[in-house]
């Protein structure tokens, strides 16, 4: 039975073999096929850029060039493509076999379904419940700027962005609507999840930037709980992509020029006024004070302007170098710019260079780590002049240089044969811009390295973690060297030898203090996140929740030295200084911050119909007492959809969704450490000797704890007509309270402490801001004409509720009630005009004085508001009738706003065939701007000038000047601040202009380039409407002493070419 089922078994074996050599052979792998097409929208029918184009099931990308081409290799021709852009439908289509389809995308409600960065995560706009403003930098990338924060003026409802000075480098303010503090207002800047600062933020080159988006409202910035009473501005850097390695290169260079510098008096008018004000005050007229008219006929020939002889034409040049690309594993940015600005003077200028990489990889099917690293340095070189009393730093705004140079007289040229005149000059603008007298170099050094690792865990769909560590340093370091100079004294003609000869008879120095000043300041900051993200969507119900573990420190420390009394002139080190030990000075400080923090969010929404979103912080900072260290700040916000009602059928209304929320945020840039007693260096005598101790400064205030605000918005977005007009409105209030502040001004000046402060001033807030846009065209096709508009206004207003004041101020000196407008800015006389005429005297009660001084011709007259305080025996203090007379107890808050309450942009721009071109208008209303102290005094010498309305000024024989004549003395008068220099601050500027032509692809195929795009932008181009008048200064700097702002005119190249390094 054996051998009969061994032969079974044997056939059986052999058959089967025999079966499978009879097989066909296996078939081969099958080959990549390739396919290709075109995506286009189905509203406009033009070509879409950087639509993302992956194989359904796989990680395998690419994206569409700026024609709308794709090419992708696929597996097989039965697998599934899925398109995808923000603000389209994203689409799966089967390949069926075909290698060229082409895709038409439908067109999302713009804007509310476009993705926006948001705290800690990115959000569909349409799931938005809070108030955010976002700014794509496509929208500034071909605008020449030397800092980020100049680029975005006239872009975000609800910011005001001013700058006050045109010097290279110089950044502009930001400020989210209205201050709710009397201390730091500036809002929290965050690139890339890292909390960082304002100097970072200028130094971002606008080719690195992915999006820009401000958080406004107390439920969208109460993640970032104690810092975010301010608003917060969140910076994503560009990534890498799924897609052919692309070189992009761009280039601009550009002059400038300005179009306002407020003129001053020419020689002969400086004359006239010297003799004028010397007859005011009955100097003889023998006096050689007074310019003969042999004098004031030449001088009406001759006049010298000193900022046009010394002016340089500024020049700067721009270039940036990206590389980006990836594969299904791997994708990466590089980035790197490299920019020179020079100043409107020798010798002024600003540098900035940057590198930035940003690297994505796939380490598993869950697992992708993020290595991104950035450094930067820059560098300003200007002239030494104008320390910072306070901070010992110079001023980079070189505001009193400037002024110098604006009112050096004209009666004398700046240079006679290449020697820097002296006769009646104090000190040389010119040899201070030259550096003959020093100079002052500035260099900053940055270096940040971030790691993240992202993980989708397998167990809990919709789960995932993140860990992020951020280690960054920066390193600032100033160098002044300060040297005196001799001045060349030429001989004098003329009646009174007030004409200058060209014969040298002789130098005049200028005995300026010669010193080495350096000044280096490190910082170090890390930042560590742990978090947690869940995401999943059953039937209608959609759940999104977030919690943040996050730990931050930073050091801080500078040390400053000086040294006096260099034997050299030429040995800028500190070996050459004297050798007396009252010649070397040095100081320095060390600081240490930290802070622990705890951040959850849940939202949830229902058939993408209604939405609740609600999120709380908890920060814990050692600048507290441990029993106040911690601060809670919670937010609520919820959202209704209308146009996803089944009852809701208005056809022209695509999108139309209210919002509203609540939230509390805080504020810590109070001052660190005032719950411990601090101590000062102070000097004494023992015996009449001097000594140095130490003395106790600030009294300690361990109660002390976190500013907060209480924010409420409520808002609407809708879409119009296909989608052609958006509409965002937001309504506001903020309740700000427990701000610091000190108590000094309510006690006695016989107290003998220095009071610390204390959680108790308050301010309440309110606004609203309106975005409106339209696109529109002459139809689909390609290359059709197709154009846009959009614009916003915003209004944001305070008032002060409890603050710290005397307790024996008089009513009308009390701030509460009022804006935050500094008394300095907004607190003055009632002008009623000028006294003409003798006439004019005798209608004046008798003995009617102005500030002490018996009424004269030529005075500027005001309104005679009250007398002296009454004070009751109760120690009541009212106001007394007027009394006949101008004291200081006539003044009055003569305006409510010194900077914006109103802000506006209008972007425009139109597009046909491969021609572009935008335009961007922004302005600022319902401010007044007051003259500075300098432009309210009128010379009466002839080493400075004065600004030259002065000219008009009252006269006996100019008895309708529109300026005041009165001369108190015959060297200088200076008036009040008054109405009389109060003007309306408000503007609108044409702020920018870009026009843009792409080349055609065979012009650039022939080049080797997939595109390039030649343009020319222009930027502050013209003020189209402003009030200033005569005064003749810019009135976003409301500064006449300021350097002015700057209009620029470029030319610009950007290329891209695109490789496979495969």
């Amino acid at each position: 039975m054996r051998p009969v089922c061994a032969i079974v078994a044997l056939v059986g074996l052999l058959s089967a073999r025999a079966g499978r050599a009879q097989e066909p052979p296996a078939a081969p792998p099958p080959q990549a096929q390739v396919v290709s097409g075109t995506i286009t929208s189905s509203v406009s029918g033009l070509p879409l850029p950087s639509v993302r184009v992956s194989i359904k099931g796989t990680h395998q990308q690419t994206a569409s060039n700026g024609d709308g081409r794709y090419t992708v290799s696929v597996p097989s021709l039965q697998d599934t493509l899925h398109f995808s852009l923000i603000g389209y439908q994203p689409q799966d289509v089967p390949i069926d076999g075909r290698t060229e389809i082409d895709v038409r995308l439908a067109a999302l409600p713009a804007q509310l379904e476009a993705l926006i960065v948001t705290g800690y995560r990115v959000q569909d706009r349409r799931t938005v419940t809070g108030s955010v403003s976002s700014v794509n930098p496509a929208e500034f990338s071909d605008v020449p700027v030397d800092n980020l924060s100049n680029a975005l003026a006239g872009r975000l409802a609800g910011a005001t962005i001013t700058q006050n000075a045109g010097t290279p480098g110089r950044e502009s303010s930001i400020r989210i609507r209205a201050p709710g503090t009397f201390n730091d207002i500036d809002p929290l800047y965050v690139i890339d999840g890292v909390v960082s600062d304002k100097f970072a933020f200028d130094g971002l080159s606008p080719q690195d930037v992915d999006n820009i988006s401000v958080l406004k409202d107390g439920a969208t910035a109460a993640l970032y709980g104690s810092r975010a009473a301010n608003g917060v501005i969140l910076v994503t850097t560009k990534r890498g992509a799924v897609k052919a390695t692309e070189f992009s290169y761009n280039v601009t260079v550009g002059g400038q020029d300005a179009p306002r510098i407020p003129p001053s008096l020419n020689a002969y008018q400086h004359a006239k006024a010297i003799n004028d004000a010397l007859s005011y005050n009955n100097v003889p007229t023998s006096d050689a004070r007074y310019y003969t008219d042999d004098e004031l006929a030449y001088f009406r020939t001759h006049s010298w302007d000193w900022i046009a002889a010394l002016w340089r034409d500024p020049l700067d040049v721009h270039h940036s170098l990206s590389i980006s690309g990836g594969t299904d594993g791997v994708r990466y940015f590089l980035g790197g710019s490299y920019l020179d600005a020079t100043g409107s003077f020798d010798n002024l200028s600003f540098g900035r260079t940057t590198a930035r990489g940003n690297l994505d990889v796939d380490l598993t099917s869950r697992l992708k780590a993020s290595v991104d690293f950035n450094g930067a340095r820059q560098n300003r070189l200007g002239p030494s002049w104008g320390i910072n009393a306070a901070t010992g730093v110079a001023d980079w705004g070189q505001e009193d240089l400037y002024k110098a140079l604006a009112l050096r007289t004209r009666m004398v040229p700046p240079y006679i044969d290449g020697f820097p005149v002296g006769n009646w000059v104090e000190w040389h603008p010119g040899v201070v811009i030259s550096n003959q007298s020093g100079y002052d170099r500035r260099q900053w050094s940055e270096l940040n390295v971030r790691g993240r690792l992202d993980y989708q865990t397998p167990w809990v769909r919709g789960l995932s973690a993140s860990l992020t560590y951020f280690k960054g340093y920066t390193s600032s370091y100033e160098k002044q060297f300060n040297l005196p100079y001799d001045m060349t004294l030429f001989d004098t003609w003329g009646g009174h030898n007030h004409l200058l000869g060209s014969q040298v008879v002789g130098t005049k120095e200028r005995s300026a203090e010669d010193f080495l000043r350096t000044n280096e300041a490190p910082y170090n900051n890390y930042q560590l996140n742990a978090q947690l993200t869940y995401k999943h969507r059953l039937g209608n119900h959609d759940v999104d929740a977030l919690f943040v573990y996050e730990q931050a420190a930073s050091d801080t420390a500078w040390l400053a030295g000086r040294r006096d009394n260099f034997i050299s002139s030429g040995i800028d080190q500190f070996i050459a200084g004297g050798s007396d030990p009252a010649d070397s000075r040095v100081d320095g400080r060390e600081g240490r911050s930290a802070r622990l923090s705890y951040v959850g969010s849940v939202g949830y929404s229902y058939a993408d119909r209604y939405y609740l979103q609600g999120s709380f912080r908890y920060d814990g900072s050692v600048i507290f007492a441990p029993e106040h260290r911690w601060g809670f700040f919670p937010s609520v916000a919820a959202g209704w959809r209308i146009t996803q009602e089944p009852f809701f059928k208005v056809p022209f209304i695509n999108e139309l969704k209210l919002r509203a929320s609540y939230g509390v945020v805080g504020n810590d840039a109070v001052g660190d450490f005032q719950w411990l007693q601090s101590y000062v260096i102070d000097t004494g005598a023992v015996f009449d000797s001097p000594t140095k101790g130490i003395a106790p400064g600030s009294l300690a205030n361990r109660a002390i704890t976190w500013e907060k605000s209480k924010s409420y918005n409520a808002g609407l977005d809708a879409r119009l007509w296909d989608n052609r007009i958006s509409l965002t409105l937001d309504l506001f209030y903020r309740n700000t309270y427990d701000i610091l502040g000190s108590r000094q001004a309510q006690i006695p000046g016989t107290f003998g402490a220095t009071l610390p402060d204390e959680n108790y001033e308050q301010i309440n807030s309110h606004g609203f801001e309106v975005e409106l846009g339209y696109n529109g065209g002459a139809g689909e096709a390609p290359g059709s004409f197709k154009y846009y508009a959009r614009g916003f206004l915003g209004y944001a207003t305070n008032e002060i509720v409890q603050l710290n004041e005397a307790q024996n101020i008089r009513p009308y000196q009390s701030r509460k009630g009022r804006t935050t407008a500094p008394t300095s800015a907004c607190f003055g006389y009632i002008a009623t005009g000028i006294l003409r005429t003798p006439a004019d005297l005798d209608a004046l009660p008798p003995g009617y004085t102005i500030n002490g001084v018996p009424a004269q011709l030529g005075m500027l007259n005001y309104k005679d508001l009250r007398g002296p305080p009454v004070v009751a025996p109760d120690g009541t203090i009212s106001n007394a009738p007027p009394d006949g007379k101008i004291t200081g107890d006539d003044q009055a808050w003569i305006c409510d706003y010194n900077s914006p309450p109103i802000s506006y942009g209008l972007s425009v721009g139109a597009s046909w065939k491969a021609l572009r071109i935008d335009a961007l208008f922004s302005g600022a209303a319902g401010n007044k701007l007051l003259m500075q102290t300098d432009g309210r005094a009128i010379q009466a010498r002839a080493e400075e000038a004065s600004y030259g309305y002065w000219a008009d000024s009252w006269t006996p024989d100019n008895p309708n000047g529109a300026y005041p004549g009165y001369r108190g003395t015959p060297y200088k008068t200076t008036y009040p601040a008054s109405t009389f220099w109060l003007r309306d601050g408000s503007f609108l500027r044409w702020k920018a202009l870009t026009v843009s032509y792409d080349l055609p692809q065979r012009v650039t195929r022939v080049m080797g380039l997939s595109s390039a795009r030649l343009y020319c932008s222009g930027t502050n181009l013209l003020l189209l409407m402003d009030h200033i008048g005569d005064w003749g200064y810019d009135p976003e700097m409301n500064n006449i002493r300021s350097y002015p702002l700057m209009r620029s005119f470029t030319l610009g190249m950007n290329a891209s070419l695109k490789k496979s390094l495969q």
